[in-house]
């Protein structure tokens, strides 16, 4: 029993070594899961959980795009000065690219689908280009992109899809839980002003879209160092945008707007995070969303600066997964898989002989 439990312990180190061995350029381009909800919006400056458009602008950190996205001269993780410790990408889109240009910097641009830019421009020596279909870039600037990856390797879209259901579960369960958090305050809307200056660590004050869009002069929320701020904003914006004068309080860092009723919000200049898991989202051209964004749905005139949120999640329900991911699973069928094929070819002439 001993010697027989050896032996299969030797197969399988041979078998987990084998395929560490042939996948290890493999394994490199698909990043390290991120799980926890206040770490997914460190990691990604925005989310869309399934189509961009984005015209001439720039989204100074992370995306992940759960869909297709259409760039016209797009530019992704301007600001980094260091890649992702988990290996994220720059720009990461589990469906297709379209376009006439993306330009990346620190980390790779990784695509689920079918690469199909006309122009391909790194910025950061050492990064490249992932893509599960085909790519049919125009111009590529010395990079060279490896393709066929949902063929050769099914992790690499197991992988995409698991962190894409991540995402939408977790940011999705956070803008139901802020919602219902008792309000701690109320904002005053004096002289035509929506102003609020956070007290305690942890503030919740409650508005309305209609409530926004009525301001005529500024929008101004001050949160300043170890307070957290949310801002509940009920309603739906069908028609219109929200353009008053948003002013930088330097605290962008340490709000959520949480537009949980929006199906449709356009946004000009704003500060702070802005969750809106259902909408459909438009950035104008005027000025830019300095913090997060997270909505359904993603169009882009207008630049996304990486003012990611850092305040204090710790007091909210959120989806934090303790269990294994669905990537990390597969890795390790795949891996036992092998082991089995492994013993299988061992044993069958032992069978033959007998």
């Amino acid at each position: 029993m001993t010697m027989r439990w050896t032996q299969m312990v030797r197969n399988m180190s041979v078998a987990l070594l084998a395929f560490a061995a042939a996948g290890s350029a493999q394994a490199a381009m698909i990043a390290t899961p991120v799980t926890n909800t206040a770490a997914q919006l460190k990691e990604w400056n925005l989310i869309a959980f399934n189509n961009i458009v984005q015209m001439n602008s720039e989204i100074e950190g992370r995306t992940f795009v759960g869909g297709n996205i259409q760039a016209t001269n797009g530019q992704y993780n301007f600001t980094a000065t260091s890649a992702s410790a988990n290996g994220t990408g720059a720009l990461t889109v589990v469906g297709n690219t379209a376009g006439q240009k993306i330009d990346f910097k620190q980390g790779d641009l990784v695509v689920g689908g079918n690469q199909g830019t006309y122009q391909l421009e790194r910025q950061t020596n050492g990064t490249t280009v992932y893509v599960g279909g085909t790519n049919s870039a125009g111009l590529q600037n010395n990079l060279s992109p490896t393709t066929g990856l949902a063929q050769s390797n099914p992790n690499f879209t197991a992988a995409l899809n698991a962190q894409k259901a991540s995402l939408i579960n977790n940011m999705t369960s956070l803008s139901d839980n802020l919602k219902a958090l008792a309000s701690t305050g109320t904002a005053s809307t004096a002289n035509n002003k929506f102003t609020y200056n956070a007290t305690g660590s942890f503030n919740v004050i409650n508005t309305t879209v209609d409530q926004l869009k009525s301001i005529g002069d500024q929008i101004s929320i001050t949160s300043g160092t170890g307070k957290t701020t949310i801002i509940n904003v009920a309603g739906n914006l069908s028609s219109g945008s929200i353009n008053a004068n948003m002013a930088n309080t330097g605290s962008a860092q340490n709000i959520i707007w949480n537009f949980y009723e929006a199906t449709d919000l356009t946004l000009g200049d704003w500060q702070g995070t802005v969750l809106a898991p259902k909408a459909t989202f438009v950035k104008d051209s005027r000025g830019n969303l300095e913090g997060n964004l997270i909505a359904n749905n993603v169009s882009l005139y207008g630049e996304v600066h990486a003012l990611n949120f850092q305040g204090d999640l710790s007091s909210v329900g959120g989806s934090v997964s303790a269990m294994p991911e669905p990537t990390t699973w597969a890795m390790l069928i795949l891996g036992f898989g092998m082991v089995g094929s492994v013993m299988r070819r061992q044993r069958g002439p032992a069978l033959a002989r007998a």
